[in-house]
């Protein structure tokens, strides 16, 4: 084990708090699963009332002991929470309905609660037999849920006495529509956010994985989906999120309702209150986050260094200044990068284009690159999109600054430009304007400046440039929702997906995504310093050697 394998397994072993085990075997005493042996009738002591002249040879045996049913193992639910309480690990043993309707839902709800789902591939129904379907279907279900929420990182472990190799084969022909590849050399299956794995149960294998270990084998199979360096600081955030939940409690107590309620009852629109609030629990976690350094620590400048080093698609010197460029401060770093390319006149963003796929070195599918690009630009600039918003049950979105819409009649992209402040209080029998900056699909790479989600796109995105410039600028009226709810809502395009607003002259704008704050500020800043420019005659020559160039 690599020194960066270990620090992902120590994240990963403090973030795993709950795992759900599904066995029908569960708290069954010693003659749970028993074949009954019968004894034969006593013989006659000639002192017993009712024994007279009958005849006992033949009589049917008494029931008096059993032996096991040696078609499959017990299971010890004290054995298996004490073996992951020995790793701070709460593991809540369950014993599945024995009606397959009633347990497949009840093993997909608690599975999708808990950090590790651990479950028999044989279950008993109601007559007794053992059925297969019940834990098949509930994986397969669990699976199809999370892809509908847009992907859970998932674990789910097949713990049972069947032959691995059928129960992995079985499911890679039923998931793999859903992307799942077996893993070479194991019985595994993954996709891009779950492992399935099988592990044998102890006694009738050599391979057999004993309760005692099982703890262990759980983490490290989370450790292998787990593994990387944004993994690690996701899983250390939730980590002090957890630990430090019952303080974010105490901080919020009832004594503080009153105020909140002064504060609801003072302002104008009360609904603005909601925003407050939350803006006060998002302040709140990430002063946690901040003041903690588990998650900093997955990539300070140690972790980066030795993930550049485990990595053998650099060489020497692709090594060298990789980790001089990832832990050193300079503002000459792109020049030193271009040494690596041996071409002194690349511009900025052609450097960063071919850094990206130094670091990528290992996959050479363009398209795999482009996905890369895209997921992060997203995840960097917008706040909530189409993709994100029809994953969740979420409020219809709100006209803001940092909205970014599209004109169903034009298909034209606009970025809403109207301060915080005067998108509120919106009153619904009068109409108010609204300014938009228009958005250009750039005909060059250089000019990117969003990427938006799109399904109507065959790659999946749209890439959009700004010029925060005056005459980029146009204006919609809109109203109100109502005289009690005063601001500006989408509407359902009638699919539950789908949202937009509605002008006062019946334009329909569809709503794509809102920017995160501080880009939707700093594009207002840009267009208000362009407002603000002043246009003077000078001294040419005089202008011309200084560093107004404008």
């Amino acid at each position: 084990m690599t020194e960066l394998t270990g620090f992902y397994r120590e994240r990963v072993a403090d973030f795993l708090k709950t795992v759900v085990c599904f066995d029908d075997q569960a708290y069954e005493d010693t003659f749970g699963n028993c074949s009954v042996i019968k004894a034969a009738a006593r013989v006659p002591d000639g002192f017993s009332a009712d024994e007279g002249d009958a005849d006992t040879h033949g009589d049917a045996p008494e029931v008096v002991g059993c032996v096991s049913d040696t078609s499959s193992s017990g299971f010890e639910a004290k054995d298996i929470t004490d073996a992951f309480a020995e790793m701070n690990i709460l593991c809540s043993v369950i014993k599945p309905h024995t009606d397959g309707e009633l347990a497949r839902p009840q093993i997909e709800k608690l599975a999708r609660t808990a950090d590790v789902a651990i479950v028999d591939w044989v279950l008993k129904d109601s007559q007794g037999c053992n059925d297969t379907s019940i834990a098949r279907e509930a994986i397969v279900n669990i699976v199809k849920h999370d892809e509908e929420r847009g992907g859970c990182l998932r674990l789910i472990v097949i713990y049972s006495d069947e032959k691995g190799e059928q129960v992995i084969g079985e499911l890679a022909d039923l998931l793999s529509d859903n992307g799942f590849e077996r893993v070479p050399g194991t019985l595994e299956l993954q996709n891009a956010h779950t492992l399935i794995v099988f592990l044998q149960k102890a006694g009738l294998s050599a391979v057999g994985v004993e309760y005692k270990d099982l703890p262990g084998r759980v983490v490290d199979s989370f450790t292998r989906l787990t593994s990387g360096l944004l993994p690690a600081a996701a899983l250390a955030a939730i980590s002090v999120i957890r630990q430090q939940s019952h303080h974010l409690l105490a901080t919020f107590p009832a004594t503080l309702d009153g105020a909140f309620l002064t504060h609801r009852c003072l302002i104008a629109d009360p609904h603005d209150a909601e925003q407050f609030l939350l803006d006060l629990f998002e302040g709140e976690i990430g002063s946690l986050l901040a003041h903690s350094k588990k998650m900093t620590e997955a990539v300070d400048e140690i972790r980066c260094a030795a993930w550049v080093e485990k990595n053998d698609f650099f060489d020497t010197a692709q090594k060298k200044r990789l980790k001089k460029s990832l832990t050193k401060y300079s503002r000459a770093k792109i020049d030193g990068l271009r040494d690596l390319f041996d071409k002194n006149d690349l511009p900025e963003n052609a450097v960063a284009e071919e850094v990206l796929k130094l670091f990528y070195g290992a996959i050479s599918d363009p398209k795999t690159i482009a996905r890369v690009k895209e997921d992060f630009s997203i995840l960097s600039t917008l706040d909530v999109h189409r993709r994100w918003i029809t994953t969740f049950n979420r409020n219809p979105p709100r006209l803001r600054l940092g909205s970014v819409v599209r004109e169903t009649d034009s298909g034209r992209f606009l970025l809403c430009v109207q301060p915080l402040c005067d998108s509120t209080r919106i009153k619904h029998n009068r109409s108010t304007i609204f300014p938009f900056l228009l958005l250009a699909t750039p005909p060059e790479p250089k000019d990117l400046d969003l990427c938006i989600p799109d399904e109507d796109e065959e790659s999946g995105v749209v890439w959009l440039s700004i010029s925060p410039k005056p005459q980029c600028l146009i204006s919609y009226q809109l109203r109100g929702k109502s005289a009690s709810e005063a601001y500006v809502v989408a509407k359902d395009m009638g699919n539950q997906k789908d949202y937009a607003f509605q002008t006062s002259d019946g334009k329909c704008l569809e709503w794509m995504a809102d920017l995160k704050i501080g880009k939707a500020q700093r594009i207002a800043s840009q267009l208000a310093a362009r407002i603000h420019t002043l246009g003077i005659d000078e001294f040419e020559w005089l202008r011309l050697q200084g560093p107004r160039t404008s």
